[in-house]
């Protein structure tokens, strides 16, 4: 049951950041590239933080493709940026949680996962 209380954690956080993001983007940067050159900057210099202190390895070919897969996440970020710019933050935010519309045929097509009870 300890997932339930992460899962509902984690949401919280969301909607912090979510607001964060919205507060961000019309009163500091009014720009999503810049906005997330920002983050990107301010996660380059965390970074090397985190790995100080959780020990994390460097594996080859994997940390490549994990590297690769966070750099092509900010090109949906800049997207997602670009949305709250010019919606309301509530709509924007609901709209961004149809993943699982989009999760179930991909899944299906490329892990084999069906839906179960």
């Amino acid at each position: 049951m300890e997932w339930l209380y992460l899962a509902i954690l984690s949401a919280a956080v969301l909607a912090i950041n979510n607001v964060f993001d919205k507060y961000f983007l019309h009163k500091l940067i009014k720009h999503p590239v810049s906005y997330q050159m920002v983050l990107v900057v301010t996660g380059f210099i965390t970074l090397p933080i985190l790995f100080a202190i959780f020990k994390v390895p460097f594996i080859y070919p994997w940390s490549i493709i994990a590297i690769s897969i966070g750099a092509i996440n900010s090109i949906f970020a800049i997207i997602y940026n670009k949305a709250v710019l010019l919606e309301e933050i509530s709509r924007v935010v609901s709209m961004s949680f149809i993943t699982p519309i989009f999760v179930i045929p991909i899944a299906y097509a490329f892990l084999g996962e069906t839906l179960t009870y």
